[in-house]
């Protein structure tokens, strides 16, 4: 096909073609995301056709090669756009030379979408970084948006009061997304499974898409496994060691000391250990394994001694500045 004839029809391409125009005149560099590696070689024509210079990355590019685009495309100012799918280049890149954004189209999940987002968003970001999305009005992308904006809301309610669990944002209708509705029959079913789901989403996606999606996933499943092992390891080393050292001095077997009640302080304590993902878990264990024992009576001795320390240090104060106003009153009086 003709390539000037790429974006005739296309509303989200016109658009986008005003935005590049703007932002190349205004010295800034964008990061494009899409879903499909299909869209991408339409983007690469769409690039080419207007004169913009490119990267791209998707789910076939090597490691040692996003390593050596993310080098140039940080370091290269000739260099003005930066595309990427969304599950390929939505973790482990960091494009802090880039200040704009822009969704091509949306990911069925907000999380993914708001990972790719921070790959500019990151330490070493000097400027102010702007987030573009690219919408078609009457079309399924504008159910895909709302219902992101309500998994979102939802998150935020789940980590403020930790009430619900990750499996609830997960049964999503599909004909809620469709825009139909689940009535009759249809709603006396069972909602969709988490894995019926994600297979449905492999069959519509590429080979380098699905292929990329499941080794995100995987790095995932294995950065939380690995904070896991590690805290678990440590603890089964404390218990060990705390039995040897029982075995050795303890003569008769001591009744363990029963649980303090639950309380509202603590339960508190719990749903906010439950809302910490695990690299948070992980941080607060080894502080607490570092950081000395606090002895809350000894503070509190060290407080009131201060503040006492604090009112005789005033009184002394106070007594000084009568001693010194009535020494300057007697010598104006004497020199009267």
């Amino acid at each position: 096909p003709d390539r000037m004839l790429i974006q005739f029809d296309c509303g989200k391409l016109q658009e986008l073609a005003v935005l590049c125009r703007r932002l190349k005149a205004g010295n800034h560099k964008v990061l494009i995301f899409t879903q499909m590696s299909r869209m991408l070689d339409v983007l690469e024509s769409f690039l080419n056709l207007h004169g913009h210079t490119y990267l791209r990355l998707d789910g076939s590019t090597k490691p040692e090669e996003r390593q050596i685009l993310m080098q140039k495309f940080n370091t290269n100012p000739k260099i003005f756009a930066f595309i990427l799918s969304t599950r390929a280049g939505g973790v482990g890149i960091n494009l802090t030379g880039a200040d704009t954004v822009v969704f091509y189209d949306s990911d069925w999940n907000p999380a993914m979408d708001a990972q790719a987002q921070d790959r500019c968003h990151r330490i070493g970001q000097t400027r102010e970084v702007h987030i573009y999305r690219l919408v078609s009005t009457n079309t399924i992308e504008e159910n895909i948006l709302r219902k992101g904006d309500q998994k979102r809301q939802l998150d935020y309610l789940a980590i403020q009061s930790g009430g619900f669990t990750t499996d609830f944002f997960s049964k999503v209708n599909p004909r809620d997304l469709l825009g139909g509705s689940s009535s009759g029959k249809a709603a006396a079913g069972a909602g969709v499974s988490e894995e019926d789901y994600k297979a449905a989403m492999r069959s519509v996606e590429d080979a380098t898409d699905a292929a990329a999606a499941e080794a995100l996933e995987t790095e995932v499943a294995e950065e939380a496994a690995e904070f896991n092992a590690e805290a678990s390891a440590k603890a089964g080393e404390e218990e060990g060691e705390e039995g040897e050292e029982g075995a050795g001095n303890a003569v008769e077997a001591v009744e363990p000391a029963p649980e303090p009640p639950a309380t509202a302080e603590g339960a508190e304590v719990v749903a906010l250990q439950q809302a910490l993902c695990p690299v948070e878990r992980y941080a607060v264990r080894l502080l607490e394994a570092q950081a000395p024992e606090i002895d809350f009576e000894a503070v509190a001795q060290q407080q009131v001694a201060a503040s006492g320390k604090a009112a005789f240090t005033s009184e002394e104060w106070e007594l000084e500045e009568l001693e010194r106003l009535k020494a300057e009153a007697e010598a104006e009086y004497e020199e009267e």
